[in-house]
């Protein structure tokens, strides 16, 4: 048997060149390139993420501000009477039913009729009073003593405070003073503006729209003078005959949430409580 002869084979060997890193130059067109790539990036991100900050902002603006007339139109719209009026402040009378107090269910009179669907809850409507105690007694719309405690049941209150740009809300129950239900119902209102309007389709309104254009405004309902209205012609609605000319409040909310001086959110609407229209008194004494 023949021997083979073993060989090795002969070992190949790459040499790579050495290394020699990255000169000054090299380096310098590295970060300029990173830094032409990354600047379009950083902006988009920056933008990005302020235009969500923004969106979002807004968003809590929106609802905060709608919170707020919730809260307002759940009250005004049950006003029966108005009896103190100003641009960033309003005060109101509404029915027992408000009162934290009032019971639904129950029969204050004991005459069968359950206190939500009595006409008169405190069976008072016969009696007879004097022009100044008539608010005492009488069906529920005309009495704003249903619990017969000589006092007025339910007065609530809206205002705005310009310097801390908060709107309050308060309220008063059974003749007490105001300040004991003060609650805050937002911040960082730059404007708050209440607008009071009348209605030429009732028998105070036809009379006071001095320029015929079917607004009875409250420049209006204060300048035009008795016989023809009940103004006073002071610039305000201050008087018992001037409120209950108002059929509507225009209310204006205007929300700056960062400070920036450009509003994230504001919001206009018209209130018109349907009980202002019916609540006794509506010509004048």
């Amino acid at each position: 048997m023949k021997k083979f002869k073993h060989y090795r084979l002969p070992s190949i060997v790459y040499r790579l060149p050495a290394s020699k890193g990255l000169t000054i130059i090299e380096l310098m067109i590295y970060v300029a390139i990173f830094g032409i790539v990354t600047i379009p990036l950083t902006t988009f991100f920056a933008k990005s993420l302020k235009s969500i900050y923004e969106s979002q902002r807004k968003t809590e603006s929106q609802e905060a501000v709608r919170v707020v007339l919730i809260e307002i139109e759940k009250d005004l719209g049950e006003a029966n009477q108005i009896i103190a009026s100003s641009s960033t402040a309003i005060d109101f009378i509404c029915d027992y039913t408000k009162h934290p107090n009032y019971n639904f269910d129950s029969d204050t009179d004991g005459d069968g009729i359950a206190n939500i669907q009595d006409p008169d809850d405190d069976n008072d409507s016969s009696l007879i009073q004097p022009p100044t105690a008539q608010w005492k007694i009488g069906y529920d719309l005309d009495d704003d003593d249903d619990d017969n405690n000589g006092q007025m049941d339910v007065k609530i209150r809206f205002y705005w405070v310009s310097a801390t740009k908060k709107i309050y809300k308060d309220a008063s129950y059974n003749g007490e003073a105001w300040g004991n239900h003060t609650e805050e119902l937002a911040i960082n209102i730059t404007s708050f503006t209440l607008t009071y309007l009348g209605a030429k389709r009732n028998d105070l309104g036809r009379y006071v729209d001095s320029n015929n254009d079917g607004i009875i405004s409250a420049s209006e309902i204060d300048s035009v003078l008795p016989p023809t209205g009940h103004g006073n012609n002071n610039g305000r609605l201050d008087t018992d005959n001037e409120m209950k000319y108002i059929n509507s409040v225009g209310i204006y909310i205007e929300m700056d949430k960062n400070g920036d001086g450009i509003a994230d959110y504001k919001i206009e609407t018209e209130i018109l409580p349907p009980l202002l229209s019916l609540k006794k008194g509506i010509t004048p004494h």
